[in-house]
């Protein structure tokens, strides 16, 4: 029985890398999410498969390290495999490697299935053919300042609209956008060395999503979206700085 992992070959670009030519967050979550759509549908999970039943992958949770920094227009390789399911949680592993094989990023995303009409949790289970891997990333979800910190007490930023160009085909904004989006809170010259961020609320076209932080003296810093219109929050992120 064929393992259930695979490695998916990239070559970095100009745009993929911040002012510091350090990867952008966007460009890793970007990274993360089209190698687990290929790897989906290669397995037999993808987003035609899951249409044809109106239903719908939903990240939920991603978070990664930063091992050693990724070097523009050079190659990479990103590896991923799923773990078997929780519940109605599907966890997913990856691993960002340079042309020698060493591990420049790491991360692990939640995921949970839809039902497209509903929007709500479906209770099928996706069947995965094949064998799982028995290796993990070993990162943990669930930071305690992400659960226990909401808008109270946190610092205005500025004002999110969500455009056209934001959304994916699922009709809300693309995963990768909130990356940008907490990127533009931090400092000149931060560093990041972890990056995690919990998806809450879908934010969709035309949506207005506040956006606050918290800058903590251990060197984190806990970033919050909040529609104001709809009153609940959209994600809350928390940021590992050097």
């Amino acid at each position: 029985m064929k393992t259930l992992v695979n490695s998916f070959p990239f070559l970095l670009t100009t745009n993929d890398f911040d002012y510091k030519d350090e990867l952008r967050p966007s460009a890793v979550l970007n990274y993360f999410q089209v190698v687990a759509g290929m790897h989906a549908t290669e397995i037999g999970v993808g987003y035609e498969a899951f249409k044809e039943r109106n239903l719908a992958w939903i990240l939920t949770k991603i978070k990664y390290k930063c091992v050693k920094e990724a070097i523009p227009e050079k190659g990479i390789k990103v590896q991923t495999w799923p773990k078997e399911a929780k519940r109605v949680e599907y966890d997913r592993f990856y691993l960002i490697k340079d042309e020698a094989d060493n591990v420049l990023y790491k991360g692990v995303s939640r995921w949970c299935i839809i039902d497209f009409s509903t929007r709500r949790i479906s209770r099928e289970k996706a069947i995965f053919n094949g064998e799982y891997l028995e290796e993990d990333v070993q990162l943990v979800f669930d930071s305690e300042i992400i659960k226990n910190n909401n808008i109270d007490n946190l610092e205005y930023m500025f004002d999110y609209d969500v455009r056209l160009a934001d959304l994916d085909h699922n009709g809300h904004m693309n995963n990768t956008r909130y990356g940008d989006i907490v990127l533009s809170t931090m400092h000149k010259g931060d560093h990041i060395d972890e990056f995690e961020i919990n998806f809450i609320n879908e934010c969709m076209l035309n949506d207005s999503i506040s956006v606050f932080k918290k800058r903590f003296e251990n060197g984190k810093l806990f970033v919050l979206g909040y529609n104001k219109a709809k009153n609940h929050i959209a994600f809350k992120a928390l940021v590992k700085i050097l």
